[in-house]
């Protein structure tokens, strides 16, 4: 079973915004980063141009205004040419295309709104109650559009409800008029930043704690404007050890990066991503028995690989090698346990089932990048930190030096590079919180960056 959040701890650099969510227990349960230059499409919406039509596929190309063109699936009843509105429903990755809907969903933190639908829905994951019959009776008397009921909404009242569809509608009918009068590709909706996503999507039981002032009033003005069930739990966190080491994130993101994890039972998991797909085997390691004993060790893998998938944010085809079982009985207790696991994941899993071959075949709904995708060099993505991941670290580390001298960063050569390409603001908005320059000196000879204060 995926452990709901307790607490999200968000973490502001001039490179790039880091959250981690944690259970009640200070385990840690999913990972987000966001660079500054490179940020999340989805949810944006663009009106944009056919530019071709993909007969093999029965999909077009829709050129938005970016360096690279979308593709748009399923494109039936669309020409060369056409102007079409657009939704990005998942950000481009390891050369592939973004890809677009022509059926766009606003979403907001109570419910989702796509003006080309009908009728009322609860949103993935979770089903009906007394609470959620009574939403969607009153959402049902509306006269217009689709309405998902997102979880929040049961813990609201039906006003704050109402007023968010409002506010959905209202802006679809903005954005269509823009559309009518726009000549030329152009963006309608730009997508929401990491920390407007977290405040819409997740549900923390305790506190969300913040070490970035500006971003904490942003956030704190969003809650009390809209989002009443979150209010109270809004917290500043100032305190001079930095807030991802004062609650163990750093030490629990490292394991999230490795190719293997162990397992209590003596058993380990090992996971390769590749283009095609991520696979998973379960090595008995140390376990030994009759198949009774393998039963246990495949079942008990089957919740690791559960939060494993959640918090590496792996996606696609999915293929797990289990340890063999010739018992028909336990290869099913193994798949309807791995389908109780992941029933509460806010992705689309399906769980095909084990083949002939002794293997289990899922697929889970992509959203951007693989947790090592994001963090991890690309070849072969091993188990060594990007030049982007190594220069952010480097700047956040500089700015918690104190003392008087001037700040000087030896470095590789590809981490200058990094600061003085794709972060260059980011090094510059660095020097302005420091008050002066920071000075990047690369070095052929440095394996390893290091910041200090030279007088």
């Amino acid at each position: 079973m995926v452990i709901a959040t307790a607490d999200i701890l968000v973490e502001v650099s001039p490179a790039e915004v880091r959250a981690a969510l944690m259970d009640k227990d200070g385990e840690l349960v999913k990972f987000f980063v966001e660079r500054t230059h490179r940020q999340s499409l989805v949810g944006s919406i663009y009106s944009g141009r056919v530019v071709a039509l993909d007969r093999a596929s029965d999909g077009a190309f829709i050129d938005i205004g970016l360096t690279e063109t979308a593709y748009l699936p399923r494109a039936k009843n669309v020409t060369e040419g056409q102007v079409v509105v657009v939704q990005v429903v998942r950000d481009g990755w390891s050369g592939k295309s973004a890809v677009v809907t022509r059926t766009p969903v606003l979403q907001g933190r109570y419910l989702g709104y796509q003006a080309r639908g009908k009728g009322v829905q609860a949103e993935r994951g979770f089903g009906k109650g007394r609470r959620m019959t009574e939403v969607a009776k009153v959402l049902g008397e509306q006269t217009s559009g689709r309405i998902t009921i997102r979880r929040p909404a049961l813990k609201i009242n039906q006003d704050t409800i109402l007023r968010e569809l409002a506010t959905l509608r209202k802006l679809w009918e903005a954005l269509v008029s823009a559309a009518t009068t726009c000549k030329s590709t152009t963006c309608l909706l730009p997508a929401p930043d990491l920390v407007m996503r977290l405040l819409r999507d997740q549900m923390p039981a305790e506190e969300i704690y913040v070490d970035g002032r500006e971003i904490f009033i942003t956030m704190k003005k969003m809650i009390d404007d809209h989002y009443p069930d979150l209010k109270g739990k809004l917290e500043f966190y100032d305190r001079k050890s930095p807030i991802f080491e004062e609650s163990g994130v750093e030490d629990k993101l490292a394991p999230a990066l490795e190719r293997t994890v162990a397992l209590g039972n003596g058993s380990r998991l090992i996971f390769d991503e590749t283009e095609a797909l991520v696979s998973i085997d379960i090595d008995s390691g140390s376990v030994s028995g009759g198949p009774d004993s393998v039963r246990r060790a495949n079942m008990a893998a089957m919740g690791e690989i559960a939060k494993q998938l959640i918090l590496r944010n792996l996606a696609g085809l999915i293929v797990i090698d289990p340890i063999s079982m010739s018992n028909r009985g336990h290869r099913k207790q193994m798949v309807n346990a791995l389908r109780q696991a992941i029933r509460f994941d806010d992705h689309a899993v399906d769980v095909l089932g084990m083949g002939p071959a002794g293997l289990i075949e899922m697929t889970r709904q992509r959203s951007g990048l693989s947790l090592g995708g994001q963090l991890l060099k690309q070849a072969q993505l091993s188990a060594t930190l990007s030049a982007e991941t190594d220069a952010a670290a480097l700047l956040r580390k500089a700015l918690r030096l104190n003392g008087p001298g001037r700040q000087v960063a030896v470095v590789p050569p590809k981490i200058a590079a990094a600061l003085e390409g794709p972060l260059k603001d980011a090094l510059a908005q660095t020097g302005q919180l420091l008050g002066q320059g920071l000075e990047i000196r690369p070095d052929e000879t440095k394996k390893m960056s290091d910041v200090f204060l030279e007088r």
